[in-house]
């Protein structure tokens, strides 16, 4: 251990530096409150990755015990006027929820819609 070889040494001028590191290091420790101790604990603290996976964790549980379903609401027009309707935006905004792609899917073939069954339990 280096803290014993330089208090073991032969020079007063290395064992004092020593003596004062000694001195620093414990006066550090006795102003650490114990809050700040007991988080730098491992044992009384969860990491960002643990409290992370725990609560992607409890999502993906919920995700999984509902059946979700959603509604999208399209602005026909930014006026709020009656009877116009505005293409490009409603195109855009299609687009942006990604409904044009599961269009592109359903054509592909892949299936995307609720069996029957399925459709009458819900």
């Amino acid at each position: 251990d280096a803290a014993k070889l330089l208090a073991a040494s032969s020079r007063a001028f290395v064992r004092d530096l020593e003596r004062r590191r000694a001195a620093t290091l414990d006066h550090h420790h006795k102003k650490l409150a114990p809050r700040a101790r007991a988080r730098n604990s491992s044992l009384a603290t969860t990491t960002v990755s643990q409290r992370f996976r725990a609560s992607l964790s409890h999502l993906l549980a919920e995700i999984r015990d509902t059946a979700p379903h959603f509604i999208r609401c399209l602005k026909p027009n930014d006026l709020n006027a009656p009877d116009l309707f505005d293409r490009t935006r409603i195109t855009e905004q299609l687009r942006y929820c990604g409904v044009l792609e599961a269009v592109r899917v359903a054509r592909a073939g892949y299936p995307v819609r609720l069996p029957h069954a399925d459709f009458v339990r819900r």
